[in-house]
């Protein structure tokens, strides 16, 4: 099944709920481990910071305020008078991520080589490719076949992990 059916089919299945209740069940779910000061770090140290993913705005508007993120991508979820829309506007998938970053690195004019992609999964390779440099981080256990491309790779669950591989 395309991704697009998916997210459609599912968020049909939430059906009518009020945005409130939602949210209440979104606020609750917490940040990963180190995200905030990882992200405050590398504000700190000059660097744009954005989030492109297949997920969905309602918690992702959430987290980019949250962690200061410069640019958000994410598949939107509509309301309608308070309650929870069936629509959807499925604009990312696993095979549009690297369309977006495109985008972005085009408008923002930065150059290959001042580039990080931090990725956890198969569906971030393509956006892996076109950084100067990527890291696999907390990996899936079935992604043998991305960490044989000589990204660099984090098995933590702790994102300051990562900061090793940042300029100070």
């Amino acid at each position: 099944m395309a991704y697009e059916t998916w997210a459609k089919e599912d968020v049909k299945l939430w059906g009518n709920v009020d945005l409130e209740k939602i949210n209440k069940i979104l606020n609750k779910v917490k940040l990963m481990r180190g995200a905030e000061e990882t992200c405050k770090i590398l504000k700190e140290r000059g660097y744009l910071l954005a989030i492109i993913s297949t997920g969905i705005n309602l918690l992702l508007k959430r987290i980019k305020k949250k962690l200061n993120i410069d640019y958000l991508f994410c598949n939107e979820i509509y309301e309608r008078n308070g309650k929870l829309s069936v629509k959807i506007n499925v604009s990312l998938d696993k095979n549009t991520k690297d369309k977006v970053l495109k985008e972005l690195i085009k408008s923002i004019r930065i150059k290959k080589e001042n580039i990080v992609v931090v990725g956890d999964s198969e569906d971030d390779y393509p956006m892996m490719k076109l950084a100067g440099f990527s890291i696999l981080f907390n990996p899936q256990k079935d992604n043998d076949s991305i960490s044989a491309k000589r990204f660099a790779v984090v098995e933590s669950k702790d994102l300051k992990d990562i900061l090793q591989y940042f300029e100070k």
